[in-house]
């Protein structure tokens, strides 16, 4: 915490983040084209994070509360496991041959895919902090050594 200048930087090692979601694609994966729709599957494995918020004081009432002004978000992964449901079609052979090859090329596509994990990791976190700084004051948090 660097409270002079309101910033909060957080390192976390998450041993594993599992992110589902929907998907629509219609286009070219690393070299692969690659069309579909449905659930998606993102294992993240041994995800080093940096989280970086920066705040301002805000009155509630009587008292000051935190409120996140901007995040950043640094992030490297040990391992990414990636599945998408229904490719083209729900042809599982080319389903199959085709996610099989998005693992096997996990780290090209997590950097491709990296900044969208990313603004949503990064969103998750600040929503969470959001919440906390709103519940308690800044007083209670931070209390003044006497």
């Amino acid at each position: 915490f660097d409270l002079n200048n309101k910033k909060i930087n957080i390192d976390l090692t998450v041993a594993t983040l599992i992110i589902k979601s929907k998907y629509v694609i219609d286009g070219k994966i690393l070299i692969l084209p690659i069309k579909g729709n449905g659930d998606c599957s993102l294992n993240l494995t041994n995800a080093d994070l940096k989280v970086n918020l920066d705040y301002e004081l805000v009155k509630k009432g009587d008292k000051e509360h935190m409120s996140v002004t901007g995040s950043k978000l640094d992030f490297h992964l040990g391992k990414l496991d990636v599945y998408l449901d229904n490719l083209f079609n729900g042809d599982k052979a080319l389903g199959d041959n085709t996610n099989k090859f998005l693992n096997e090329n996990w780290e090209v596509l997590a950097k491709d895919l990296g900044p969208f994990v990313a603004e949503g990791i990064s969103a998750a976190i600040k929503q969470i902090a959001a919440g906390l700084m709103d519940k308690i004051p800044y007083e209670d948090l931070f209390p003044v050594s006497v």
